[in-house]
Order: structure tokens, then C-alpha cells, then sequence
């Protein structure tokens, strides 16, 4: 049996949407939904917990989110991100 073993090389937290919720007491409570992507040493990339799915409807009274990406939109824009800040450190 051949073992291969892989460590994680990084990390990203993606902010996907915010939401406001109010609650009975007459407060609210700010919420975000994200999901991790996590690269590994061997060249995978794990998404973990990527929110809820495109047809999901909100409860009645639920207000919606605020600044919503998708993962893939997310993800576009950092690989850019990367990309420009990779740029700026060839230039150094």
C-alpha cells in the first residue's frame, strides 16, 4: 500500500453575502455566510461548505443578504486579485 502524504498550503475565507436578522427582543444580529477553499500541497482545491443552494427561498420576514457573490464569482475575483498582487511583487 502506498501512503501520499498532503498538507494543506492555504487557507482562503470567502465572504459570500451578509444579512441583517431582526430579532423578537426588538435587536438584530449581522450575519455572513462563506466558505473556505483550501489548497493542499498535492494540488487540490477543497471547497468546503458553500452555502445554500440556488433555488433556496427565505423565510417569510426574513430580510434578504446584502453583497451577494456566488463562489465562482468569488473566486474569479481573487484569482485576479492574486494575479495583480503577484504583478506588483515581479516589479519589486
Amino acid at each position: 500500500m502506498t501512503v501520499i502524504y498532503t498538507t494543506v498550503q492555504r487557507l482562503y475565507l470567502m465572504q459570500l453575502s451578509m444579512t441583517t436578522v431582526p430579532l423578537p427582543t426588538g435587536q438584530s444580529l449581522s450575519m455572513s455566510s462563506g466558505c473556505y477553499l483550501v489548497q493542499t500541497s498535492d494540488g487540490k482545491n477543497i471547497l468546503i461548505d458553500s452555502g445554500s443552494s440556488a433555488d433556496y427561498t427565505l423565510p417569510v420576514g426574513m430580510p434578504p443578504a446584502r453583497g451577494q457573490k456566488n463562489v465562482l464569482a468569488m473566486m474569479a475575483s481573487s484569482s485576479r486579485s492574486s494575479r495583480k498582487r503577484q504583478s506588483i511583487m515581479d516589479e519589486l
